[in-house]
């Protein structure tokens, strides 16, 4: 099959939008007699006039030789080997051209668990997911060639899977995420025989790595369309599939009045305000804010003995559900125990409990910096208690030790110990000897 080549003065693609290290590794792959692509999201970015968040290439030289090349490269991957050229913190991921693996259909299960066999440039354009993924930039003709009908459907903003949707879900339902994730961030309709695919297999996502499928939920908090992705998950049956208890919740939510679930939705679009912003997002933040909903610790009045906000019922449905969410998505521990604190602390932001509980030994808690980013994103999404925010977020501020004072303590400790330590400094005063040279009392 040939491609459609689309020549440099038909697209908008330059040298200089790309990111000065890929071109290294392209130009240092071409010299050396290799095919050096620019491919997938990059390409459909750079066509859409967006910045790229990764520039990946593709080439016809095997892992082996990537690495023969650059003295920074690091083969990572077992399945299918991969290649990492390092600038600094910087990776450039290089990787080579694969085909499709056959799979074999077993009581209905068509899932690919092999896909390892190197291919040719149009092979590897085939097994890419989506028409608009599979695109590449020909960095020797500046042209870019589409194999796959990628660039009508870029200029006609639909998500359309590479072949057969029936055929290509199956065999790798996170592409319902990825399905998702694309349409909600740059806003493509998704196909009409795709999404009739996606419905049909939402509950196969249980057939999928843990990992990949809670990589994918992150990207779409993190992505700057949560809400429109969270609708997407909801009408083609993927939330009830990931987070029932969530989809419950909504539903129920919904019979109390129309807006009964506006609370949910505030939250998720303050989300893409602060990843629109540049805040950095934590994991456990990005879980609290779909969990905060079904612990009852969104921001609000506190009434007395409202069942609700009890301690301990607060922490058994806290411990329930942080439970059931990190076997069902192997969220890390680390991250289970910072989103446990998190909702269980968020009562104490609205009416602090107890004689013995003092505001400024909470506020040096390791766990305060999370929960108070939960509590003021709900506090922003609602419009409620946000002069207690400001005045929590003072007090956090004023008990917050200050860098010149952290660094004289600590070198004062240095030097003490240092002089402590140092026995065979004739200079050194002995720690059993007092000030003026006469021996210490034994006690």
């Amino acid at each position: 099959m040939k491609p459609v080549i689309v020549p440099r003065a038909d697209h908008t693609i330059s040298r200089k939008l790309i990111d000065p290290e890929a071109l290294k590794v392209m130009y240092r792959l071409l010299r050396g007699n290799y095919r050096a692509y620019l491919v997938g999201g990059a390409v459909r970015d750079l066509l859409m006039g967006r910045t790229p968040r990764d520039f990946d290439l593709g080439t016809d030289a095997h892992p082996h030789q990537v690495k023969r090349l650059f003295r920074n490269c690091r083969l990572v991957g077992r399945r299918f080997r991969l290649a990492h050229v390092h600038f600094g913190i910087k990776i450039i991921e290089v990787s080579t051209f694969r085909r499709r693996s056959e799979y074999r259909e077993t009581e209905g299960d068509r899932l690919i668990r092999s896909d390892n066999t190197f291919g040719t440039a149009e092979e590897d354009a085939i097994r890419r997911d989506f028409t608009i993924n599979g695109l590449f930039y020909d960095l020797e003709t500046f042209s870019v060639l589409d194999y796959v009908g990628g660039i009508p459907d870029l200029r006609d903003r639909v998500v359309r899977s590479i072949g057969n949707s029936n055929d290509r879900i199956p065999e790798d339902p996170v592409r319902i995420l990825r399905a998702i994730k694309f349409s909600a961030r740059l806003d493509f309709e998704i196909e009409s025989k795709l999404w009739k695919a996606m419905v049909r297999y939402a509950a196969d996502i249980h057939k999928c790595a843990v990992a990949r499928v809670l990589e994918e939920i992150y990207r779409l908090l993190r992505g700057g369309a949560a809400g429109a992705s969270f609708q997407l998950m909801e009408e083609s049956g993927l939330l009830k599939q990931l987070l029932p208890e969530l989809d419950t919740h909504l539903k129920n939510s919904r019979k109390v009045g129309p807006d009964g679930d506006r609370e949910f939705w505030q939250y998720l679009n303050t989300l893409d305000e602060l990843v629109a912003e540049g805040v950095d997002l934590s994991n456990p933040l990005l879980i609290g804010t779909l969990a905060v909903h079904l612990v009852g610790g969104v921001p609000g009045p506190v009434a007395e003995g409202d069942s609700e906000r009890n301690p301990a019922d607060l922490a058994r449905r806290i411990d329930r559900l942080t439970h059931e969410w990190v076997t069902r998505l192997g969220i890390a521990r680390r991250d289970r125990e910072r989103l446990a604190h998190m909702l269980r602390v968020q009562p104490r932001f609205l009416k602090p409990r107890g004689r013995r509980f003092r505001p400024r030994v909470f506020v040096a808690k390791h766990y305060y910096p999370d929960a108070e980013a939960l509590f003021a994103l709900g506090c922003r999404a609602t419009g409620l208690e946000l002069e207690t925010l400001a005045r929590w977020q003072a007090l956090h501020e004023e008990t917050r030790p200050s860098v010149s004072s952290t660094r004289t303590s600590g070198n004062r400790g240095k030097r003490r110990g240092k002089k402590r330590a140092s026995g065979n400094n004739p200079g050194a005063r002995d720690a059993t000897w007092g000030r003026r040279g006469r021996r210490r009392r034994r006690s």
